[in-house]
Order: C-alpha cells, then structure tokens, then sequence
C-alpha cells in the first residue's frame, strides 16, 4: 500500500491516514489548503479532495477535512 498527499506539483509521502488527519513519514512543512490524499493498494488508486488544515510545522500529524464526499471520491481504473 502506498499512501501519500499531492499539493499543487509537490507528493508527500504519508504513513498513514484516518478521516479527520494524516501522519507524514517525515516532519516537513504542508501548506493550508485544498490538496488530494491518494491511496495505491495492489495497482487499484483512490483519491480523496482535501482541505488541508493548519499544523504543528515540528508534528508529522496534520489535520484534514474531506470535501464534499460526492464529488471528492473515486476510483481510478
């Protein structure tokens, strides 16, 4: 399984995900904003729209909000 969070032109690899936060693999800064949270298991990928809230700059845990889940999930083939 893969798991990391695309903003704009940058992927930041994750550890892991729950509905409300992320933990990065390592402390790095992520910026405040809409981002895509994507999930790669056995070639299948999901993603997730993403409000990306404000974070500790030294904690690997950040927080998330999902944007509208009717628009914000799918399945990519």
């Amino acid at each position: 399984m893969r798991l990391w969070l695309r903003l704009n032109d940058r992927t930041v690899p994750l550890a892991q995900i729950g509905p409300d936060r992320i933990i990065l693999r390592d402390v790095e800064s992520v910026p405040v904003g809409a981002a895509e949270l994507m999930m790669s298991v056995d070639g299948r990928e999901r993603r997730w729209s993403v409000d990306v809230g404000q974070s500790d700059p030294m904690s690997r845990t950040v927080p998330i909000r999902l944007l509208d889940e009717a628009d914000a999930l799918r399945r990519v083939p």
